[in-house]
């Protein structure tokens, strides 16, 4: 069933990938601000960025796991998708790290 403007099925989707941009931000943020914090020997300490870290590493998994749970839906599979790829984007870029500081 389809709200007044028939958005009711693009809601999901929608709610997934703005939880992925969300996830993604707090990662990258607490990831560069701890290492800043950890290496400038400040008072704060890392704490504060560590669980910001944790808390955009959980919405990242839970973006992946809503979006391959929301391709077996069989619709708006263009928007699963795209909420997938972006679930997956902190993956690909430590595989890319990595795989550059090899050689």
């Amino acid at each position: 069933m389809t709200g007044a403007a028939g958005t009711t099925g693009l809601r999901g989707p929608l709610l997934t990938i703005l939880v992925g941009l969300l996830g993604i931000g707090a990662v990258s943020w607490g990831f560069l601000a701890g290492i800043d914090a950890a290496l400038s020997g400040s008072e704060g300490g890392t704490g504060p960025f560590i669980a910001l870290f944790v808390l955009g590493a959980i919405l990242v998994i839970a973006t992946v796991v809503s979006a391959v749970l929301g391709l077996f839906s069989h619709s708006h599979r263009m928007l699963w998708s795209i909420a997938l790829a972006l679930g997956l984007l902190p993956v690909i870029a430590v595989v890319v790290l990595a795989v550059n500081a090899r050689g």
